[in-house]
């Protein structure tokens, strides 16, 4: 059955979109970044509206490569289930409540399923597939919390096409991910009154992850826009080096944001967009 299937959660766009009212339709605004140079050559931004209902959907990406119709939508499914979940943790955060155990380990969940989700990923990985030693040190690393089972585990992927390879990959990713992401630390970070949160088609930013011998090192950072008003940013309590700007407050609170850290959080949402960064209300072209 042909289906179509959303890199971006839906429940998540509409914390950065608007409801037109001639059609009733879920929109968000958004800029291409492929015609940013342009726009700033003639000192002009314009901005399309997308529906939240196909913006980012692709028919069946996320299907695996056997089984009944059951098994193959299972990923699928699994993000349906944690979708369902969304509107609670965001209420919890627009309260200002002190998260829960299972509320943190939900939002672990949730990032780790957006990374894997994201187009941005889904390239990185099909592309470290298809190098052998790369190939080699991805699988080790993220089949490590299966030891018992490793060499089957990876027998079993070497035997497959690549393209049927990547979305059992991006399983076995999202839950090692998920264990990583559970020995880090976050922050939650609000915006003032008249400045908000970007997003993009890559929601979760993930940098300084890849060292000789690790996709998902220590040295770690990660920026995920909630909603218009928080981001949170995780980081390893025990990296080496950090993020000084952001690390100089208090962990699992909620701190007002300084325009300069606005700033950079917001600029390094749009510099790790895949096609679209996403604007927190409806815009409209305009010049300088």
């Amino acid at each position: 059955m042909n289906q179509l299937q959303h890199t971006v959660s839906q429940v998540y766009l509409k914390e950065f979109g608007y409801e037109e009212e001639s059609t009733n339709q879920w929109k968000v605004s958004v800029i291409d970044i492929k015609q940013v140079p342009k726009m700033n050559a003639l000192g002009k931004r314009w901005f399309s509206q997308k529906s939240i209902g196909s913006f980012t959907a692709y028919e069946n990406i996320f299907d695996l490569p056997f089984g009944a119709e059951a098994e193959r939508k299972s990923f699928e499914q699994q993000c349906a289930v944690l979708e369902d979940k969304i509107p609670k943790l965001i209420s919890e955060v627009k309260a200002e409540k002190l998260l829960s155990k299972d509320f943190e380990n939900y939002l672990y969940d949730y990032i780790a399923n957006l990374i894997v989700r994201s187009i941005t990923y889904r390239e990185i990985v099909k592309e470290l597939l298809s190098h052998p030693v790369k190939r080699s040190v991805l699988l080790y690393e993220i089949t490590s919390s299966h030891p018992h089972k490793q060499e089957n585990i990876i027998a079993f992927l070497n035997n497959l096409k690549v393209e049927d390879q990547v979305n059992l990959t991006m399983i076995f990713m999202m839950n090692y991910f998920r264990y990583c992401l559970s020995r880090f630390e976050y922050r939650i970070f609000k915006t003032g009154e008249q400045k908000k949160w970007f997003t993009s088609d890559n929601p979760v930013v993930l940098i300084g992850n890849v060292t000789a011998d690790s996709y998902f090192a220590e040295t770690s950072q990660l920026y995920f826009p909630l909603t218009r008003d928080y981001c949170f940013y995780l980081n390893s309590p025990t990296a080496p080096i950090k993020n000084t700007l952001l690390t100089a407050v208090q962990p699992k609170v909620y701190n007002i944001c300084s325009d300069e850290m606005q700033m950079h959080i917001n600029d390094t949402i749009g510099k790790n967009a895949y096609n679209y960064v996403i604007i927190p209300c409806e815009l409209r072209d305009w010049e300088d």
